[in-house]
């Protein structure tokens, strides 16, 4: 009924990105609870779907492609992918999700229908699910395997506010950028606190911010750290104020989990003193315990006599 009065409230020809009935089983039964007491966010989701006053069909579609959807605030994306070679398959993106274009150009009296296999907007997975299937972030999700951060990321349920994220996440280019040696020396395994500090920089938590929700201002990221985000032309970009860095947020990079958004960076808040942070000591609690129990074996007296003279 509500996809049907927004069809009369436009009173010409549209595109609609009908879900398959297999996309609405797949939604997790937490987030199928959400939608159906919050209206307002199903009303959001279903305006995704539909982009008014435009046929779009798939010969019109390239990677450059961006349409308006129907409330005029958030826009969809586009990714012809041709592999095998001459297999061509149309992806949509929206709100966060990416999704295939299973049967394209059918044609309505009052427009364009095409069927995708999820629901815009909606999300699947968690952050960690997602990293672990996306391609440009193959080079941070192998970093994170060895972090105890990936625990947050990929929780078994939402049931707080801080087990949200909003994650600005550096892709396979952006760690190409980097310096080769200070790389290296983050993932040799002497470094994983310090990487695991790195990372929580790009990571506000308590907050799951989509990209029409990020605004001018400074905020204090997961680490204590400050990042500050700016507006350049029409994109978002952080500024890290004492490595003096700067790293966009990538337009259509937005990435949608139960637990939080995902935002595509081209660059990584990072610098040669993070390696030396205070965050990053590598010598085990346990080895520290080993000898303080050595040091009482040896000498059965020496811990009494030290608490005596105190006394």
């Amino acid at each position: 009924q509500i996809v049907r009065n927004y069809f009369s409230a436009t009173g010409g020809l549209v595109t609609f990105f009908a879900p398959w009935n297999e996309a609405f089983d797949r939604i997790p039964e937490q987030i199928e609870r959400r939608l159906l007491r919050d209206r307002i966010w199903l009303e959001q989701i279903l305006k995704l779907h539909i982009v008014p006053a435009k046929e779009l069909t798939s010969d019109e579609i390239t990677n450059e492609t961006i349409v308006n959807t129907i409330d005029n605030m958030r826009q969809l994306y586009f990714i012809k992918g041709e592999w095998p070679a001459n297999n061509v398959t149309y992806y949509v993106i929206g709100g966060g999700i990416k999704t295939a274009i299973m049967m394209d150009n059918v044609a309505a009296t009052n427009g364009i229908v095409h069927y995708i296999e999820r629901v815009l907007g909606v999300p699947y997975q968690t952050l960690w699910e997602i990293m672990r299937n996306e391609t440009r972030l193959q080079y941070s999700f192998h970093m994170m395997s060895n972090l105890q951060l990936r625990y947050s990321m990929d929780p078994w349920q939402v049931l707080t506010p801080e087990q949200n994220f909003t994650f600005f996440v550096p892709t396979n280019e952006a760690w190409a950028k980097q310096p080769q040696s200070l790389v290296s020396r983050m993932n040799d395994g002497n470094h994983w606190q310090a990487l695991q500090y790195v990372y929580k920089r790009h990571i506000l938590q308590g907050q799951a911010l989509m990209y029409t929700d990020l605004r001018e201002r400074t905020y204090v990221m997961m680490n204590d750290e400050k990042v500050v985000i700016t507006r350049r032309g029409r994109f978002f970009e952080l500024y890290w104020p004492r490595g003096n860095r700067r790293a966009r947020v990538i337009e259509g990079g937005e990435i949608a989990g139960i637990n939080g958004y995902m935002h595509m960076i081209d660059n990584v808040l990072i610098y040669e003193p993070d390696l030396r942070a205070h965050a990053c000591t590598t010598e085990p609690v346990f080895f520290q315990f080993l000898i303080v129990c050595l040091v009482m074996v040896w000498r059965p007296g020496w811990f009494t006599s030290f608490f005596v003279f105190f006394r």
